[in-house]
């Protein structure tokens, strides 16, 4: 089996392993047994982590490098995150039009616990895991079996998005994702996507803290019920077409930014190479890959429906 084959493999081993603890989690509701958010977040993490290093460990060649950057690149990621960071928003806020905003659903028990804790759980752990396995094995495990940047970059950033199990996260996790890889590659690290990660999950959990702090001085309710009350379709249609002319902007100095960063590096051939046209046919998606997007797409559009249905037909 080539490599690929195998990375896709690894994907649909994650996904099933994830459905099967989010069904976990939900029987355990159903008997009032809730799994704490820190529970959560390691076996969420633990759950990827686990195929991906039984990958590594029989396919020792394929050995994750982080590689070195300057001081000076790694302050100017800060700037470009900032700037990528718009059309993030445009796809979360245009994805509302469809479904819920997943990380508000969860924002009471994140702030249940305290700050620091859930900084370093979300804003640090989590990043460093999702860029090891999907940055650092399945983007450039591919990319080196096939040679093919651009297409690596899309099948690595479609399973990270998918891994999330719904709409919402997936809207921008595919970009950030697609963005995370390209930046890798074009600086010869992991650690760009690993920075990028942990700058825009912590300025995150910190906007929830500091949401929740200004609330309170209002005399308000929870986040969750507020945002709920306070936004509808016409104000989100409207958010979605200002980020977007935001992001057109923000994107293009972005590019100029990565350009520039490439110069500290010395690496402007390798940027090129992401754009330069080649005939390489290698496929960077197998069997295994498909049937664990097809497991994603049923989870996100028709398991909550059918498990409504279910339980409708068992009342009866």
């Amino acid at each position: 089996m080539n490599t690929v084959k195998k990375i896709n493999l690894v994907f649909l081993f994650s996904v099933l392993l994830s459905v099967a603890g989010s069904v976990f989690a939900s029987l355990l509701a159903t008997k009032s047994l809730r799994i704490g958010i820190i529970t959560n977040v390691l076996v969420s993490q633990g759950l990827v982590l686990v195929p991906a290093l039984i990958f590594l460990l029989k396919n020792p060649e394929s050995v994750v490098r982080f590689g070195k950057i300057k001081i000076t690149t790694a302050l100017m990621l800060i700037v470009y995150t900032e700037l990528c960071m718009p059309l993030a928003t445009t796809a979360n806020v245009f994805s509302q039009l469809f479904t819920k905003n997943e990380t508000l659903g969860i924002s009471t028990e994140i702030l249940d616990m305290p700050f620091v804790v859930m900084l370093f759980m979300i804003g640090v752990l989590g990043p460093v895991c999702e860029e090891f396995i999907f940055r650092g094995v399945f983007f450039k495990g591919i990319r080196n079996a096939t040679g093919r940047i651009v297409a690596s970059a899309v099948v690595s950033a479609l399973f990270f998005g998918l891994m999330h199990l719904n709409l919402n996260q997936f809207c921008y996790a595919f970009l950030l994702g697609l963005i995370f890889s390209l930046t890798n590659e074009a600086l010869g690290s992991l650690w760009p996507s690993v920075i990028m990660h942990i700058i825009i999950n912590s300025q995150n959990v910190g906007m929830l803290y500091l949401t929740k702090w200004f609330l309170g001085m209002t005399g308000e309710a929870d986040i969750a019920s507020t945002y709920e009350n306070s936004v509808n379709n016409r104000i989100l249609i409207f958010m979605t077409l200002f980020f977007l002319m935001i992001a057109a902007v923000t994107l293009t100095l972005a590019v100029l930014l990565l350009i520039g960063m490439c110069h500290n590096e010395g690496r402007i051939s390798e940027l090129k190479n992401i754009i330069k046209k080649n005939d390489i046919k290698e496929k960077v998606i197998s069997v295994s890959g498909i049937i664990g997007i097809a497991v994603c797409l049923f989870v996100i559009f028709l398991l909550e429906p059918l498990a409504v249905l279910i339980s409708q037909y068992i009342r009866h």
